[in-house]
């Protein structure tokens, strides 16, 4: 009992000298340059400008460093979306040809045919692989463009979240009291001062 005693005794000091007056606490507010204040931004206009011209909302949100990833994704994306497309429809068409000549027991490979020896098969196989890789890179295409919006607006969000460094964390022993038979416990207290 003695001991429960002194240690609540010793904690309750270490609180009560941790509370300062009104003045105390205004007279030791730091000021900060106007530099290190940071602008609030607001998420919705970043999530619009983002959403009709990727970048633009990263432009607002001032993080010109992200425009050129943007655009390097978007556009890798965009240009194998259509390569992709393009043998998809080469693969289609010669694939059409091959089966209209062998429906009417006919087949004059001409110069510019350039799959005459392959099957039918191979050829419908390849139109399959192709489609697969186009409709994969539509994905991914639509996934950069939504994350793009999505990081202007989360950088807008927290434009005016502090990450100075009188970040600081505490921890305390603390008496908790259990609620069913009102002993104390001991026990630890973590805080946060921003």
């Amino acid at each position: 009992m003695r001991f429960i005693f002194l240690f609540t005794f010793l904690f309750s000091i270490s609180y009560s000298f941790s509370q300062t007056t009104k003045a105390a606490s205004d007279s030791t507010k730091k000021i900060f340059p106007k530099d290190s204040l940071r602008t609030f931004r607001s998420p919705k206009k970043a999530a619009i400008l983002s959403t009709c011209l990727p970048g633009l909302g990263q432009a607002y949100d001032k993080k010109y460093w992200k425009i050129p990833i943007i655009y390097a994704a978007l556009g890798t994306t965009i240009y194998l979306m259509q390569h992709y497309h393009s043998q998809l429809q080469n693969y289609k068409q010669a694939y059409k040809n091959k089966d209209t000549a062998y429906a009417f027991n006919y087949y004059f490979p001409s110069s510019s045919d350039t799959y005459t020896y392959t099957s039918r098969a191979d050829l419908e196989t390849q139109e399959q692989h192709f489609r697969k890789f186009r409709d994969l890179t539509v994905i991914l295409t639509a996934l950069f463009y939504t994350l793009n919006i999505a990081d202007a607006y989360v950088d807008a969000h927290l434009s005016t979240f502090d990450v100075s460094d009188n970040l600081s964390m505490n921890v305390l022993p603390s008496i908790n009291f259990i609620s069913a038979n009102q002993k104390p416990s001991a026990g630890l207290t973590l805080s946060f001062k921003f």
